[in-house]
């Protein structure tokens, strides 16, 4: 019997992508997050941003992104926002 597969490999947008299952093989790859991934390519870039979190290779930076991002995207952020496109769309019908 095989188990659970802990890494799925495959294809998107003509690139090979890596899915990594399971903590102890996820700590293996955040202990080289900076070292080992490439993000140079043309499809990504227009995809996610030059600019955009995903994108960024600086671990300082990436970091201070991450924290901005997540304090955007809180609960109490969240439903104080939602109204908002709410709003757009009733006036838009």
């Amino acid at each position: 019997m095989l188990g659970n597969a802990q890494i799925f490999k495959y294809m998107f947008i003509g690139n090979p992508l890596v899915t990594i299952a399971g903590m102890k093989n996820v700590k293996k790859v955040f202990n080289n997050e900076f070292k080992s991934i490439q993000r140079k390519s043309r499809q990504f870039q227009t995809l996610f941003g030059k600019n955009g979190l995903f994108m960024c290779e600086d671990c300082e930076e990436h970091s201070f992104q991450r924290r901005l991002v997540g304090s955007a995207m809180t609960p109490d952020a969240i439903d104080k926002v939602i109204p908002l496109p709410t709003k757009s769309c009733d006036r838009a019908n």
